[in-house]
């Protein structure tokens, strides 16, 4: 399927990477802060981009905004696009590639930082960057690809779409 020129007009990667953002904060003014002329500016991108893909992205929500399934799925890919850019360019400039990992405080103590040595051994040209968070708020960042891996102690819940149980720590 051909994409034609007017359409392509509404495709950036600044609007990509806006949009993302927006639904990563929960909200344009979460974006932009007190800046009207960049409020909207961003939703009319939002409305740009809703265009380029022939489905709605965003919804009314009171005095706000709520994300369509196909606004969210559109946000995770972009994360995930920004993210492999990211290592891309890491990779060619001979810098080490850097993962996030997000799990509890406990997790990261108990499993994920005894094992960082053996890790950074195994492979030097990569670094890690942690984020504590909660259960639920792990699943969230994996799935909208704000984090590479999520570490959970137990199950992580019904929002999880896809997980791995990976095996159990004794202590």
């Amino acid at each position: 399927m051909s994409i034609s020129a007017a359409s392509r007009k509404n495709l950036s990667l600044d609007r990509l990477v806006n949009f993302a953002a927006v639904v990563s904060k929960g909200g344009i003014a979460a974006v932009t802060g007190d800046d009207v002329s960049r409020q909207a500016m961003i939703s009319r991108q939002i409305g740009e981009l809703a265009s380029h893909f022939g489905v709605e992205l965003t919804r009314r929500s009171g005095r706000g905004i709520a994300f369509t399934p196909e606004g969210v799925r559109l946000a995770a890919m972009v994360n995930e696009f920004t993210a492999g850019l990211g290592e891309l360019r890491s990779s060619i400039q001979g810098s080490p590639v850097c993962y996030s990992i997000a799990a509890s405080n406990s997790a990261l103590h108990w499993l994920f930082l005894p094992n960082l040595e053996k890790l950074s051994g195994a492979m030097p040209s990569m670094k890690w960057a942690l984020h504590h968070e909660s259960a639920a708020a792990t699943c969230e960042k994996v799935t909208m690809g704000q984090v590479d891996f999520g570490l959970c102690i137990g199950h992580p819940g019904e929002e999880m779409r896809e997980c791995r149980f990976l095996g159990t720590v004794e202590y």
